[in-house]
This record gives C-alpha cells, sequence and structure tokens, in this order.
C-alpha cells in the first residue's frame, strides 16, 4: 500500500477529485489519502469524504508578502501570452478605460523579454532561494512521508509551496492542471516533475509556457466530463425539465452566466425570453438559466427575469464558505450540472468554459460579444474577452457562433433550431482539441497513473 498526498485548496477541485473515478479507484487500489484541504474545518466534507484509508488535514496558505508580488508579477508577464497582453490592457475583472501606459510599459520591456524562455527559468530558480518552502509544509510532508505529492492547481501560489517543501525533501511530484485556461495566464512558480492535462491544446501549452519536457506531460481527459459520457446517476431528460418545471415539448435554451465579468447577463436573457412570448423563433422555447455558483450571489442578478414566462432558475447551489471559492462540492450538485446539460438543445453564454461542456453533450454554442441594451467600446464591452489566448483557441475551431447584437442572437437561433447538426464537425474538433480523449475514463487513467508513480516515482508508458 502506497501513500498519496493531495492538495485540494478549493471547493471546485474537492468536486471534480473526489466526486469523480480518481477518488474511488485510488482507493479500490489500496492506496492511503492524505488530503491537505481547507474542508478540514467543514464538518460536513468530513463526513461526504471519510473513508478507512482517507486522512484529511488542514491546508497551509503562507502569508501573501511584497516579494511574492513582485515575483509573481514577472513570472505572469515574462510569459506575454494573449491573455497576459489582455489583463495589460484591461485588467482582469474591469472593464473601463484601456490601460494605455501599464500597457505600453509592459509590450516594451516584457514582449521582448518573452522570447528569452530562459529567463523564466531563472526567475523559478530566484523563486526557490528568496521564497524557500515553508516551515509548515516541510513539517506536514516529513510526518506523513507520502510516496507521491499530487497538486491538484500547481498554478497556485499556495500549492507551490507544497511542490518547493516536495522537491526539497525528494519526493515525487504530478500536477492536474484544473482548467483548459490555465497554461497561458501566468508562469507557474515551480513545476512538478509531472504534469497531467486534458488534451492536445493544453500539451501544447504546457511545453510552450510552462516549458515542461515533453516526455513530463500526459493526457488524461477531463475526469469532470467523465459522467457526461457514462450519464451514470443522472435523471431522465423529460424528468428532469418536469422537476423544474419546464415543458418538455419545447426547445431548451441553456444560459451559462460568467458571473461578475457579465453583469448584464439578465438583459440578454430578457431579450431571448422577448423572442419566445414574440414567436420570433422557429420552434417554441424555454430558457434554463445557469449562474456562476463561484461568484457569490450570481444568481440574484437575475431576479429581475426569474418570473418571465417559460423560464427556470437553478438555484440548486449549498455554499461553502470553508473554501475560497465557495464551491457546493455535494454529489447532487456534481450531478445536477450533467443534468441541466443534457436537457438542453443550445447553450448560449459568453466567452465560457461551458462552451466545452456543451459540446460534450453535442450541443451546439452561440457566443455572446454584446452587453444587453448598452453600446460599449470594445474596451468596456464583454466581447474584449475573446482577445484571450484561449478563448482565440477555441473560436478557430469555428464550434461556435459569436454574436454582437440580438438581432444576430434571433437568427443564429433560428439557424440552430433549423439545422442542428451545423458544425458539428467543429464541435467534434473542439472536443478532441481541448478535452482530450472522450471515453468515461479520464479519472480510471488518473489514478492508474497516481498509483504507478507512488509505486515507482515515475511513468513508463502512455494509458
Amino acid at each position: 500500500m502506497k501513500k498519496i498526498f493531495i492538495t485540494l485548496s478549493r471547493g471546485f477541485l474537492a468536486r471534480n477529485i473526489l466526486q469523480t473515478d480518481i477518488f474511488s479507484d485510488l482507493l479500490a487500489r489500496g492506496d492511503e489519502l492524505v488530503i491537505a484541504t481547507p474542508g478540514v474545518d467543514d464538518p460536513d466534507f468530513i463526513k461526504t469524504f471519510s473513508r478507512p484509508g482517507v486522512k484529511i488535514i488542514g491546508f497551509h496558505v503562507p502569508r501573501w508578502t511584497w516579494l511574492d508580488r513582485r515575483l509573481a508579477g514577472f513570472h505572469h508577464n515574462l510569459l506575454w501570452s494573449g491573455t497576459v497582453r489582455f489583463t495589460a490592457k484591461y485588467g482582469i475583472y474591469k472593464s473601463g478605460k484601456f490601460q494605455s501606459f501599464r500597457y505600453v510599459l509592459q509590450l516594451l520591456l516584457f514582449k521582448p523579454l518573452s522570447y528569452i524562455p530562459q529567463l523564466r527559468l531563472i526567475v523559478r530558480w530566484l523563486d526557490s532561494i528568496l521564497r524557500p518552502a515553508p516551515e509548515e509544509a516541510l513539517e506536514q510532508l516529513r510526518a506523513e512521508k507520502p510516496d507521491l505529492v499530487f497538486l491538484t492547481n500547481p498554478m497556485e501560489d499556495a500549492d507551490s509551496f507544497y511542490i518547493k517543501a516536495a522537491k526539497q525533501l525528494g519526493m515525487t511530484t504530478v500536477g492536474l492542471v484544473k482548467s483548459w485556461d490555465n497554461m497561458s495566464k501566468t508562469s507557474f512558480r515551480i513545476l512538478t516533475d509531472y504534469v497531467l492535462v486534458w488534451g492536445e491544446y493544453m500539451k501544447e501549452e504546457a511545453m510552450k509556457y510552462q516549458l515542461y519536457p515533453k516526455d513530463r506531460i500526459f493526457e488524461v481527459g477531463v475526469p469532470q466530463f467523465d459522467i457526461y459520457k457514462t450519464r451514470k446517476g443522472l435523471r431522465p431528460k423529460d424528468e428532469f425539465l418536469e422537476s423544474m418545471d419546464l415543458d418538455v415539448g419545447r426547445k431548451t435554451i441553456i444560459f451559462g452566466s460568467e458571473g461578475k465579468v457579465t453583469p448584464y447577463d439578465p438583459e440578454i436573457v430578457a431579450g431571448i425570453a422577448d423572442m419566445i412570448e414574440r414567436n420570433e423563433l422557429v420552434e417554441p422555447c424555454q430558457v434554463l438559466v445557469r449562474p456562476h455558483f463561484g461568484y457569490k450571489n450570481d444568481a440574484d442578478k437575475f431576479d429581475p427575469v426569474a418570473a418571465r414566462r417559460h423560464l427556470a432558475m437553478d438555484r440548486s447551489n449549498t455554499p461553502r464558505p470553508v473554501f475560497y471559492d465557495q464551491w457546493d462540492y455535494s454529489r447532487e450538485h456534481f450531478l445536477r450540472l450533467a443534468e441541466i446539460l443534457q436537457a438542453g438543445d443550445v447553450m448560449v453564454t459568453t466567452a465560457s468554459t461551458l462552451a466545452i461542456d456543451a459540446v460534450m453533450f453535442g450541443m451546439p454554442v452561440i457566443a455572446i460579444a454584446f452587453d444587453g441594451e448598452h453600446h460599449f467600446s470594445h474596451e468596456e464591452s464583454v466581447a474584449r474577452w475573446y482577445e484571450t489566448e484561449y478563448y482565440s483557441h477555441v473560436l478557430k475551431t469555428g464550434a461556435v457562433v459569436i454574436v454582437r447584437n440580438f438581432a444576430e442572437l434571433r437568427a443564429a437561433l433560428n439557424a440552430i433550431l433549423e439545422k442542428p447538426d451545423e458544425r458539428k464537425t467543429q464541435r467534434a474538433e473542439l472536443v478532441r482539441r481541448f478535452a482530450g480523449r472522450f471515453d468515461g475514463k479520464a479519472g480510471e487513467r488518473i489514478a492508474a497513473y497516481l498509483s504507478e508513480l507512488a509505486e515507482t516515482g515515475k511513468i513508463t508508458k502512455e494509458l
């Protein structure tokens, strides 16, 4: 029996690891698991995931210092990807004035330096010298003596200190990057020995931006998407629609919010509801709104439209304050998103990962690039989000339809309702390139890799 130390800093990660086959398969293999997580302070988390062979301990988050901010800035800007360029121009969440001075300064200084990848290695070396592993993380690993340290969010600063501690103690490390858009956001402060990625796109960026050696990167698929293939535990589509007081005879438009970065989502939903009520769509339709539960109270912004005819709101969320993202890690919440996607006929969203979730169900996707009834400059508009490195590559597949006003949205909805199989080939390419193998066995593959690494300290072959 081997011991695997797992970091779970967020509720989103707890859901993706512990509600998938990764957790159950590792236990079935007889591996002992030590989970470092803020969930140690949540009685419901302990009750839900306690098992024989599972130990849950605290997750250490080092104090964020002036030096950390400076180092993180260098790691970030030395990448100069489309996403880094985006944040230099607009910031992350604030829409508004183009940050011309900051952008030009960073452009002149960091873009030339980004062509020297060795600088990223030098900054990583300096980081390890100036901000070594904290004693708390070292003490935890010394006490547990794991055979493998599994980092579920290696781009996060807190996880990076666990990587430093493991390397200092000579322990094997492996990372599972939590989302397809992470590789181009910043240069990781330290690399794990091995990294597991969803598919081809992430593998390319792991080499290009993070400088991982090709033989240390393994494509595994997306563990939280396995249920999209197996449909295990999901209610039939009609049963789910009836539970939401929706009409099984109508086409269902799923509207996926992007939280605080899309404040005018309710106006888009109201516009779709108007189209339905005025019979402007070629099929009778209804709308199911999925708020972004990673942002506090995102559902509340839809209150002005919640009572509209042929519209339902998904409010099935139990925030978990013990986690930074407050994500609901419950089995019910995990199944709920899959049931919503299974019930949909078309997805409408703004620069969201939900586009990938939707196409896994064969659902056409419409990408919103306007701000409801408001008319902003590009710099202030949600349209700017399509400049990011990761979403520009989504658009290149041709799998999604981008719309810039209500007339285009209505035309796109009608085109999809009339010919839902249009862009089917492009959607299949989106799945292949971004999500990797879609066979329902990603969690199983990850568990197998982790067990092999714990046993031998290396991965001998692709699974």
